[in-house]
């Protein structure tokens, strides 16, 4: 009964799903509404949610946010060679998110906890909003971002002091602006790459994925360009 118990958990999911492709999307109003809709449920819910479970940073979140307090009070980011930070300065970049928080807001773990909120909505609009420039579907763009929503292992980490939230939000920005196509935010982008960089240390993995995507777009130009209308 295994699978009977599997298929009922994800029942939800499935008639979400096939509700959000049944939406008419030839009204741009309606396609706005239903995205505020979603963006609004998720923020409510993840705000319950991180207002119910405990406040404990634990694991390297712990590590990041007790060290993040102990700068803002006038300490060393490291005092030996073996310190997490010594051995690990990859990871300074978002300590120093983490002061700039603490220096706006106190040593409040609700900021950052809200803060990841924020910015978990934002990489859902950025989700759908890169979906739909690729795909040119809407209801496809609806799903990417409704997939996203329900992955519990990226939902439930918003309670800790997590690097990944801002740094996705950098490296989905970075694609925003280099898939539309001009110089001024292809150079921009260049930007926002460092600062996910500096924040989530995936940089060259990004940048690999970014290079490989150009040398396919620009072979795939090549092609349309020389060979018109024999290869589409």
């Amino acid at each position: 009964m295994n699978w009977l118990t599997s298929f009922i958990e994800i029942s939800p999911i499935i008639l979400s799903s096939i509700v959000l492709f049944v939406v008419r999307d030839d009204k741009n109003w309606i396609n706005w509404s239903v995205i505020l809709i979603m963006l609004g449920l998720f923020a409510a819910v993840a705000t319950i949610w991180i207002k119910s479970v405990p406040s404990t940073q634990v694991s390297d979140f712990g590590i990041f946010w007790n060290k993040a307090n102990i700068v803002a009070e006038g300490g060393h980011l490291y005092d030996s060679e073996i310190d997490y930070f010594a051995t690990n300065a990859y990871q300074t970049g978002f300590v120093l998110y983490l002061l700039l928080l603490i220096k706006m807001f106190a040593a409040n773990t609700f900021a950052i906890q809200f803060m990841n909120v924020l910015i978990q909505v934002a990489i859902l609009l950025m989700t759908y909003v890169i979906s739909l420039k690729i795909f040119k579907k809407v209801k496809i763009a609806r799903l990417a971002m409704f997939l996203l929503m329900v992955d519990l292992d990226w939902f439930a980490l918003n309670s800790q002091a997590d690097n990944q939230y801002l740094g996705s939000l950098m490296y989905l920005i970075t694609m925003y602006l280099i898939l539309q196509g001009r110089t001024w935010t292809t150079i921009v982008s260049g930007f926002t790459l460092a600062m996910g960089w500096l924040i989530r240390p995936i940089g060259p993995a990004v940048f690999l994925g970014i290079i490989i995507y150009l040398v396919i777009f620009e072979i795939n130009y090549s092609r349309k360009k020389f060979f018109p209308g024999i290869i589409t």
